[in-house]
């Protein structure tokens, strides 16, 4: 039986397993909430994991995020070729992102929001510190790190929810 087997009725390749575990999941959803909070002083919507994770996993998205944020419409029209089947690769990468987030709060690192159900990445000292010291064999995990910070601001450059979720083909 395969590892995939047992944590889902899907079956992923073990390779993708390996590669999205909770750690590193949690790793690049929670670099994204936090540009996320600090560039729009709010918390983070509790779908918009669900779709930075996959605007930075899947190459065709991560490879044409802005060198810096700007406005998520604008992106989206330039680029919405990349966009194509993004509402199938949001669900198809769900169960990960979800044991990611599993991991950020088993580690004190994101919260629910009393008010309205949103979350809150919190900060921990060095934490951020530790990430940028990491020495990575692969370029392409390096730049999953370096565009998820992006990714979060691009988010953050949207103040409405709906909006977000209709330019990604979602509904909530």
């Amino acid at each position: 039986m395969m590892l995939s087997d047992l944590l889902t009725d899907d079956p992923y390749p073990d390779e993708l397993l390996n590669l999205y575990n909770p750690a590193y999941v949690g790793l690049v959803v929670y670099l994204a909430g936090r540009a996320y909070y600090t560039k729009s002083k709010r918390n983070v919507p509790v779908y918009f994991p669900y779709v930075m994770f996959p605007l930075i996993a899947v190459d065709s998205c991560r490879r044409r995020l802005p060198k810096k944020a700007g406005k998520l419409s604008d992106w989206a029209r330039q680029h919405g070729d990349a966009l194509f089947d993004f509402p199938e690769r949001v669900t198809s990468l769900r169960p990960f992102v979800s044991s990611g987030l599993v991991f950020l709060k088993s580690h004190s690192l994101v919260k629910r929001a009393d008010s309205d159900g949103s979350l809150r990445f919190t900060s921990r000292k060095g934490f951020i510190g530790s990430v940028d010291s990491l020495v990575l064999s692969s370029e392409e995990v390096r730049n999953e790190l370096d565009k998820a910070p992006i990714a979060g601001r691009l988010l953050a450059a949207e103040k409405e929810i709906s909006s977000v979720l209709a330019i990604f083909g979602l509904k909530p």
